[in-house]
């Protein structure tokens, strides 16, 4: 039976992949790229909007709008005819009810289940009413269709907008470190609601964070910029619980500055990474001064990032791909209290259906895995090993839903926020990581 599945997945996978050259050393592979953004922006004027993030904010509306959300969407189809639509939506997390539905409406326009990722950047300043879940709605607000319905309708415009424009293009890349821009919310010298701790040395030996920055640059054959795609991992919460405006948050202005710097009509999309104990380096004050820091670290980002470009290099392959695999979590199991695990069977607290998506996508010799929560820095070290030689991996979240976050043993017996909210228990990242492995291998077969 084992060897039957297994043989049905490799005639799958092959299927989806179909050939995939190598691009000549030094020569950059030609794709056919398009790249759109669609305003998400309710009005909280003309309604009700309550944010998503923090549920210490209590159920307060949005007074205004900071600055805009939006769904940002790159169409990518390789030399093979393979296509992929990868998503950056400006939101606390997708849901699996949103990917659901913007699945059954593309699905006509070729894009479903395997070759759709929808991730979010987890802005904890975007409305939350998309989601109909009741632990959404007793912490942080009421459900409204009609956010569900915008949300879903941006994904789908974006994505269909970004087919439209596709035209020749070149995608480069450039990995490096970024030192002094996270840092970890597990180290002693940095407390969320506090700040810096006055008096505690940190000790980022120990309390390590992913600093990797990096970048794709899109461009035509002749090197006009279209956009870029950045991961990078960072908490998008340089706003406070105090603040009662839609925001992108830092990402937002990241995006906004890279756009300015490429020019009219390009495209900025941020992927978050191992963000579970990753936090921006601005502590929480005033609102007014977190306005100012986070124009300040999201402009700093965008430096970074653009400091960067000359730096890219061709992918290696010309070969995009995806896969997702269903697996079911049905038991809830919380941390224990008094010594005694909690399980329990209601698995309607993280989503609404129990067969959760697991995706992997395959963008020339890179593999981004697809988690559906907020991994730990160590959690997303470990999935990475699903990757063999050759393949340069990075995990993202959240992404196609949201199922907490997915703490390693070692953090999980320290305590703390992460621990209290891995809904899965001490082998979380096991359990992940197996749900994960066979679109991590389907999308890393060569044919």
């Amino acid at each position: 039976m084992k060897r039957t599945c297994f043989v049905a997945l490799l005639v799958m996978a092959m299927v989806m992949l179909g050939s995939g050259a190598p691009t000549p050393a030094g020569q950059a592979a030609l794709f056919q790229v398009g790249m759109a953004k669609v305003d998400l922006t309710p009005d909280p004027q003309a309604m009700s909007i309550t944010l998503n993030g923090y549920a210490g904010r209590g159920k307060q509306p949005a007074t205004g709008v900071l600055d805009p959300i939006y769904a940002r969407a790159m169409v990518i189809t390789d030399p093979g005819k393979r296509e992929l639509a990868f998503l950056a939506m400006d939101l606390c997390f997708v849901n699996s009810e949103v990917r659901d539905m913007a699945v059954a409406r593309l699905e006509p326009h070729g894009f479903g289940e395997h070759n759709l990722m929808i991730t979010a950047t987890h802005t904890h300043a975007a409305p939350s009413a998309y989601d109909r879940r009741w632990i959404t709605a007793a912490l942080m607000g009421p459900f409204d269709e009609a956010i569900l319905n915008q949300v879903v309708d941006g994904i789908v415009t974006a994505v269909l907008e970004a087919k439209r424009k596709q035209q020749p293009a070149q995608i480069q890349y450039d990995v490096s470190e970024l030192a002094d821009m996270n840092r970890s919310r597990r180290d002693p010298a940095f407390d969320v609601a506090v700040g810096t701790v006055e008096g505690v040395k940190p000790n980022p030996e120990k309390y390590q964070t992913d600093r990797r920055l990096t970048v794709f640059h899109i461009t035509t054959p002749e090197g006009k910029p279209l956009g870029a795609l950045v991961h990078f991992a960072s908490h998008p919460t340089v706003l406070s619980p105090d603040n009662l405006q839609i925001s992108a948050d830092w990402p937002g202005v990241m995006n906004r500055e890279i756009e300015k710097q490429l020019g009219e009509n390009t495209v900025s999309m941020f992927v978050n990474g191992a963000l579970g104990d990753a936090a921006p380096t601005p502590d929480w004050s005033t609102p007014e001064q977190e306005i100012k820091d986070t124009e300040k670290y999201g402009s700093q980002m965008a430096a970074a990032v653009i400091a960067r470009l000359p730096q890219t290099k061709p992918l290696r392959d010309a070969v995009v791909a995806g896969f997702t695999n269903r697996a079911v979590f049905d038991q809830v199991e919380l941390q224990p209290l008094g010594g005694m695990p909690m399980h329990r069977g209601f698995s309607r607290v993280v989503y609404l259906r129990p067969d959760q998506p697991f995706q992997a996508v395959r963008l020339g010799h890179f593999v981004i895995l697809g988690a559906p929560g907020e991994p730990t820095t160590l959690a997303a070290r470990s999935l990475e090993t699903l990757c063999n030689d050759g393949f340069h991996c990075l995990t993202a979240g959240p992404v196609n839903g949201y199922m907490g976050y997915f703490a390693t043993p070692a953090v999980y017996d320290e305590g703390g926020y992460a621990a209290g909210a891995s809904f899965w228990g001490r082998d979380t990242v096991m359990k992940i990581k197996k749900a994960l492995q066979p679109a991590a291998m389907v999308v890393q077969s060569d044919w």
